[in-house]
């Protein structure tokens, strides 16, 4: 199984979203990342790169799309 590899990526796993007749297969990705752009630790270099291999794992691994949610 394809695992995404990113060292701010804590956990990640899989659901389906239902839109009208449409089903989607979405990542749900849980990050450490600040992801609020005006919050001081906010680090963008940091989140493009989980973006970018984001990117490139959906890509591989058949998913319709992903949602990054914050730790708590």
């Amino acid at each position: 199984m394809l695992m995404l590899k990113h060292p701010n990526v804590k956990r990640t796993w899989p659901t389906i979203k239902m839109e009208g007749n449409k089903i989607t297969k979405v990542l749900l990705v849980e990050t450490d990342l600040v992801l609020a752009p005006d919050d001081p630790d906010f680090d963008e270099d940091a989140v493009n790169g989980l973006l970018s291999a984001l990117g490139k794992y959906l890509k591989r691994a058949g998913y319709d799309g992903a949602e990054i949610i914050p730790s708590r």
